[in-house]
């Protein structure tokens, strides 16, 4: 038979940042066990008193939630190098039949001018293209017949080496936008590969930015 303590233990193992919102002293409990109510009515067949439910939501001590923290918390100290690029580009275009042609073409241009930074990201409406600021009359020249819908600039990029295991890691992503946001950064792009993940900052917040990603690795 379910008890109110394997129910609350499920419920928290399905949403694992309220656990963690939970044990930072984060959440409203009192708002959480009346919402929780209806369902574990219906679920245990009985009436339930606010109280109780607010006294089982404290007492709760999940195990998975420490392994999956202690889990992540290894892998942000195994982080590998931090890569900083400052002087790009962000370009936002529509996409159209051409666009393809246009990106060929911005390539072949790339052929011989060596370590420059590019990276294409083509969504399901829009394709944003972040480039070196020394590449902007090229990008300007190939994309000359596209229809763009933003360019920004100063910005600056970050990119982290990632272990091979990330893809295995619950909540990495999580944690590392909410350390920015935390620290009120702003983070205008986000380009991922497998084992790579860099974010675009404007070039006022990239101090900051490092600061806060190279001190999860120390702390």
């Amino acid at each position: 038979m379910t008890t109110l303590r394997d129910y609350l233990l499920k419920y928290f193992d399905e949403h694992p940042f309220l656990e963690e919102a939970l044990h930072e002293n984060l959440l409203n409990v009192s708002a959480l066990a009346r919402q929780l109510m209806p369902d574990l009515e219906e679920h245990l067949g009985k009436e339930l008193k606010e109280g109780a439910v607010i006294m089982a939501i404290r007492r709760l001590d999940p195990p998975g939630s420490y392994r999956a923290k202690h889990k992540l918390t290894l892998y942000i100290k195994s982080l590998g190098d931090i890569v900083v690029r400052s002087g790009l580009v962000d370009y936002t275009f529509i996409n159209s039949s051409t666009l393809v042609e246009a990106q060929a073409k911005f390539l072949q241009e790339l052929t011989n001018m060596g370590d420059v930074f590019h990276t294409f990201s083509r969504g399901v409406e829009e394709t944003t293209v972040v480039v070196s600021q020394k590449l902007d009359e090229t990008v300007k020249k190939c994309y000359a017949k596209e229809r763009m819908v933003q360019s920004r600039s100063p910005l600056s990029s970050i990119t982290v080496k990632l272990p091979q295991t990330n893809t295995d890691v619950l909540g990495l992503y999580y944690y590392l936008f909410k350390q920015l946001a935390q620290n009120g950064i702003n983070v205008v792009e986000v380009i991922s590969t497998t084992n790579e993940f860099t974010v675009i900052v404007t070039e006022s917040d990239l101090n900051r930015a490092f600061q806060v990603i190279h001190g999860l690795k120390k702390n």
